[in-house]
């Protein structure tokens, strides 16, 4: 079982660097330690972020526009368009999660997994039934772009891994 500051050190390394300085007399010390780690976590704010907008507008078009969206890249539409609303809004609830992580990587690096779990789910259908017995085009890009995002979450994840484990 881990003692309360073990659990605080991997759950917030970015706060513990800074705990460890605190009687160190530099104050440029700790500010360059807290420049390193906002830094190095940009990056990963950034492509979370990214995501957020980006399932944020699909599950929105999806949502409000799906007819309109088959219709303009001449696509058959679903005998229902509650197939299409319900993704439509599951991808703007994990829009919210991604948002989440990416205001605060270091204390919701679990959600990454699940970020990644989506994106794999959907590269991994489109692009097998693309492969084995075809798929309309206006999915593909979607597949490619979330094949993008999955190893960049998954490169993230190990990397807020390692910030925990040091």
């Amino acid at each position: 079982m881990l003692s309360a500051a073990q659990d605080f050190r991997q759950k917030r390394p970015d706060r513990c660097v800074l705990a460890r300085l605190k009687g160190r007399k530099s104050i440029d010390v700790k500010r360059g330690i807290q420049h390193t780690l906002s830094m190095g976590l940009m990056w990963i704010r950034v492509v979370f972020a990214a995501s957020a907008v980006y399932d944020l507008v699909l599950g929105v078009a999806f949502l409000f526009a799906a007819p309109a969206l088959f219709d303009h890249f001449e696509t058959m539409a679903p005998n229902h368009f509650g197939y299409v609303q319900f993704p439509a809004i599951l991808l703007i609830l994990f829009a919210v999660m991604f948002a989440r992580v990416a205001m605060d990587p270091v204390r919701h690096r679990e959600f990454m997994l699940y970020g990644a779990g989506l994106k794999a789910a959907y590269a991994g259908t489109v692009l097998f039934y693309h492969q084995a017995s075809g798929v309309p085009g206006m999915w593909l890009p979607f597949a490619y772009a979330d094949l993008v995002f999955l190893v960049l979450f998954l490169i993230a994840w190990f990397k807020m891994r390692e910030a925990a484990e040091g």
